[in-house]
């Protein structure tokens, strides 16, 4: 599976050579025990936390920036079903997200709670506590293929409760991720969605694989090919404003992020041996970035088949994280409105044309990201 992601991840290279990319240095090699690091932190002394992934030893991993590991943590009484990110607290906890769910068919989810302020540098073998979830939404195991979306590889800690964000499995794809929240508390919950918002258009760039939260309220959410970041509101929301964009500079399985302050990320990817590529600690400096903009060939209202006969389709792909939906309308050449649409980011809206006449039409689009934009669209 690792090597089709990476294979996929070069084949679509060629589509951000014209943008805005967030630039990343490598700052080491992850200790060798990190083969599939999933997760990172960064603590007050400027070490780091992470684990690996599904199939793992239950070990939480402590290096610095020389990739240098400084001690573990062995949890006793719970395993690594797939731990799939981490959320530090004061220097004093970790709390350990075992929700990594691919098939959407787990009924154990968990998010394990670990002591580390009074361990000492070696190997230390702790008991966790747990927190049980299950999503109140979900009633097959798995679901159908349009409602994939119960697994999570990102969560934040703010006061007191955690915030989980889901990685998209749906098909057709849709694009969203639902935001999830629990108490940071040992118990039993059933959660709601809090929150959902659209994130891309394929499984590459819309599939959230990571997520941390800086001490000044911004939230960065992680994919495969982007950074997103997104602004706590005054009301506590994460995902009620645009987010900024910006495209990752070099190719890898990113599956982790933290920030070190305001301006500094740190990322963290897979090892994929086969390729000699991953298993490094990564650094960006946000505030030297600008939003990326990508052209309309990228973004934008994209329409298939081109020519149509029966069915037309519609997809509205805005170049930023929205909710907002955009207006699509069908004009004839002479200027008559045949049809107007209201779309949303990320849905394929199908169009009945069989009874349209062959000929060509102009398709106007309207949004609070493009303005007015036009195409012409063709029916046999």
């Amino acid at each position: 599976m690792k090597w089709i992601i990476f294979l996929l991840l070069l084949v679509i290279r060629h589509s951000f050579l014209f943008s805005q990319s967030l630039e990343t240095i490598v700052i080491c090699d992850l200790p060798a025990e990190l083969t599939e690091s999933s997760s990172l932190e960064i603590d007050s002394t400027g070490n780091f936390w992470s684990s690996n992934d599904s199939g793992g030893e239950p070990i939480l991993y402590h290096f610095n920036d020389n990739g240098e590991l400084l001690h573990t943590v062995r949890i006793t009484n719970h395993s690594n079903h797939d731990w799939e990110d981490i959320s530090l607290v004061g220097d004093s906890i970790i709390y350990i997200g075992d929700f990594g769910n691919n098939l959407n068919d787990r009924q154990n989810l968990r998010i394990l709670i670990v002591f580390v302020n009074n361990l000492v540098p070696g190997e230390n073998f702790v008991k966790a506590g747990e927190i049980e979830f299950s999503y109140s939404e979900q009633t097959l195991f798995p679901p159908g293929e349009a409602e994939m979306n119960f697994d999570c590889e990102a969560m934040v800690c703010r006061n007191d409760s955690l915030f989980m964000f889901s990685k998209n499995r749906t098909v057709p794809f849709t694009g969203l991720t639902y935001e999830y929240a629990v108490p940071a508390i040992a118990g039993v919950y059933v959660l709601s969605r809090r929150d959902s918002v659209w994130v891309g258009a394929d499984e590459l760039s819309g599939r959230v694989t990571g997520a941390d939260l800086s001490d000044d309220g911004k939230l960065a959410l992680l994919t495969y090919t982007q950074v997103l970041i997104f602004e706590e509101t005054a009301g506590g929301r994460f995902l009620e404003d645009d987010a900024d964009h910006y495209d990752l500079s070099t190719i890898s399985q990113k599956e982790a992020i933290t920030w070190a302050d305001s301006c500094t990320l740190f990322l963290s990817d897979e090892l994929l041996a086969e390729f000699q590529i991953g298993g490094k600690l990564y650094k960006t400096e946000l505030c030297d970035q600008s939003v990326s903009t990508l052209g309309t060939e990228q973004y934008g209202i994209r329409v298939f088949p081109q020519p149509a006969n029966d069915e037309l389709n519609i997809l509205y792909v805005p170049e930023i994280a929205t909710k907002k939906d955009c207006i699509a309308t069908f004009r004839s050449l002479d200027g008559k409105v045949l049809h107007s649409v209201k779309m949303k980011p990320g849905v394929v809206t199908k169009l009945d044309v069989s009874i349209w006449p062959a000929g060509t039409y102009l398709l106007t689009s309207d949004s609070d990201e493009f303005g007015r934009g036009r195409k012409t669209i063709i029916i046999h």
